[in-house]
């Protein structure tokens, strides 16, 4: 009896492990051939994107446009002639687009929801030096293209990339002051002083 219940549980936990090892091949295979649907499509349109390597799945290295694609398809949102990326208007800003794939720009050449183009390739927000010469956070395109017509943005968007800092500084008036600066070493807050203990 005893051998009898043995060889039943050995027959179960052979039944169970082939089910789930098929399970998981299939599972493979489903996100290749996603990946490589996804590669064969985007070799098709001139994005014009800035590339960044990363690892996806852990066995190909795709850019973030393809990642992004991938994320579309899988939405079932991505058009098969036509994309979504940044680009620069004639006023000098960064915008999203609709493009077709011979890089045209669609809608009569009117920008679109950022959230379109935040999908496949994220915008940034860092620290830039505005007209007046005064530091300030700014929203960025992922090629360096300032967005929002240059209206600054959030100090703590900028914040959670790179950390700005305090320190001593001299005023117009020959006095010295607490400032606040951008990474690269330019004064914020239109130059005026912050509170000392910040510098302490």
């Amino acid at each position: 009896m005893k051998n009898l219940i043995l060889f039943a549980a050995l027959v179960l936990t052979a039944v169970s492990f082939a089910s789930t090892e098929e399970s998981l091949e299939s599972a493979l295979d489903i996100q290749r051939f996603v990946i490589d649907e996804t590669s064969m499509q985007s070799s098709q349109f001139e994005m014009g994107i800035e590339e960044d390597d990363i690892s996806v799945f852990g066995f190909r290295e795709l850019s973030n446009e393809v990642v992004g694609a991938i994320k579309a398809l899988r939405r079932g949102d991505r058009h098969r002639n036509s994309y979504y990326a940044w680009g620069k208007a004639k006023n000098g800003w960064g915008y999203c687009y609709h493009w077709t794939r011979d890089g045209e720009v669609l809608n009569e050449g009117k920008p679109v929801d950022d959230r379109h183009c935040e999908r496949v390739n994220p915008s940034i927000y860092d620290w830039g030096k505005g007209k007046n010469g005064w530091g300030y956070c700014y929203h960025w395109t992922p090629k360096g293209v300032a967005m929002d017509e240059g209206r600054p943005a959030s100090n703590y968007l900028c914040e959670r990339r790179s950390r700005s800092y305090y320190k001593w500084g001299k005023g117009k008036n020959g006095h010295t002051y607490c400032y606040q600066w951008t990474p690269k070493g330019v004064a914020m807050n239109e130059g005026k002083p912050v509170a000392e203990h910040l510098c302490y």
